[in-house]
């Protein structure tokens, strides 16, 4: 069993709350300064920073905790400065508050379709990882006039890299972002759960993928169903929210990751608890505007429990299956041969005319707790999807795949 839970004390926990992937470069009015933007972002209760930003060269780790203070160099999309001019020209001092904790933040982006402009590829990724110092960024991928730089390198390089550069050994880790973005994968037949699947089968350190972003809330559905069939094959996969790039009037602060860490600890022992509670799952991860809080989850003797004061619903999950309860506290037995259980709580939609859910129009806020893996597989990597080519080639055991990656037709 994987419990990340497991060693939550409920009562005494400190909560920190996180943003696994944010920029505060740009915003869609193009008119917010990096200080405008981690103020705003701060307000909100955020007091963990996992800064990210694309263009090598431009660390914003680390942070000068005796000054209160990093350096952010913006990079506007399209830019074709030379570095030491954005240096110059594009840099940021941000002062903080001293209860704000920071992590380097490796992000890199592959473009699904092109390599150096031309040859087709299909084992593109646009992946994160809190803690790590790599620094590979983007590859340019001319349909979209974006002319930043990076490295040309495959998605198990850019993890390799990423895993290699970790700030510290048992904390931090990858993280498989924008699920639509990803979904470009099915132009080459390559399924986006089946894809995040190779991903975790790679390295135990590829920690899971978001299931809500500011852009892309609209697909809480889609990615839901995506998620819940990795968890069916019993693959560990942790659940993230996050802002990323949208950070605009009415949008901001709302994904976020609620860190559950030792209390007592100093601002640099922080630092490291807050990485390796990401490492372990000791997170729930939430979207909107409230302050839906979890009061606790446990799995004992064969029986699911979780409390979210404030919810007006939960949600739990086993292999796929929902089951609702009203209120804010819910428990149900589960299977001994099930394989995972997850639960969601929210505060249903009211008037609030800042809400802007696309798609089910449901609720005002919402909470996903980390699966609890019953009886978790590992699969070992299969490297045959680890290539450049311009079409796939054909299954040699479609039964044996449709098996193992649940890919039903």
């Amino acid at each position: 069993m994987i419990n990340p839970y497991a060693g939550v004390n409920w009562g005494s926990c400190e909560e920190i709350v996180s943003v696994s992937h944010q920029h505060l470069s740009h915003s869609m009015t193009g008119t917010y300064t990096p200080q405008k933007i981690f103020n705003d972002i701060y307000a909100t209760g955020v007091r963990h920073f996992a800064i990210s930003r694309y263009r090598p060269g431009i660390p914003t780790w680390p942070f000068d905790y005796d000054n209160n203070t990093f350096v952010y160099v913006a990079n506007p999309f399209g830019s074709e400065l030379p570095l030491e001019q954005l240096k110059q020209e594009y840099a940021f001092t941000v002062t903080m508050p001293n209860d704000v904790i920071g992590a380097p933040n490796a992000e890199h982006i592959y473009p699904l379709l092109y390599v150096n402009n031309v040859t087709k590829r299909w084992n593109g990724v646009h992946i994160n990882a809190m803690g790590s110092l790599f620094e590979s960024s983007t590859v340019p991928k001319p349909d979209t006039g974006y002319k930043d730089s990076g490295l040309d390198i495959g998605y198990t390089e850019a993890i390799d890299g990423m895993l290699n550069n970790l700030l510290y050994p048992e904390g931090g880790g990858v993280i498989i972002n924008h699920m639509q973005f990803t979904e470009e994968h099915r132009k080459f037949n390559y399924d986006v759960p089946r894809f995040i699947a190779d991903c975790l089968d790679y390295d135990p350190r590829v920690l899971g993928t978001d299931m809500i972003e500011s852009g892309n809330q609209g697909r809480i559905e889609a990615n839901r169903a995506w998620i819940d069939r990795i968890l069916m094959t019993g693959r560990r996969c942790w659940i993230f929210c996050q802002d990323d790039w949208l950070t605009v009037e009415k949008r901001i602060g709302r994904g976020r990751n609620v860190l559950l860490i030792q209390p007592g600890l100093s601002r640099t022992e922080k630092q490291r608890a807050c990485l390796k509670a990401y490492r372990d799952g000791a997170f729930y991860s939430r979207f909107g505007n409230s302050a839906l809080q979890l009061g606790s989850v446990s799995y004992t003797g064969g029986v699911y429990s979780i409390s979210a004061p404030n919810a007006d619903g939960i949600r739990i999950v086993v292999d796929g299956v929902s089951t609702n309860y009203s209120g804010s506290t819910a428990s149900q037995a589960i299977p001994a041969d099930a394989v995972y259980v997850r639960a969601e709580a929210w505060i249903d939609k009211d008037d609030d005319p800042d809400w802007i859910y696309k798609e089910s129009d449901i609720y005002k806020d919402i909470l996903f707790t980390n699966p609890i893996m019953v009886n978790p597989v590992t699969y070992p990597y299969d490297p045959a999807y680890d290539k450049t080519t311009p079409e796939p080639e054909p299954d040699p055991d479609p039964e044996t795949t449709k098996r193992r990656w649940l890919l039903w037709s």
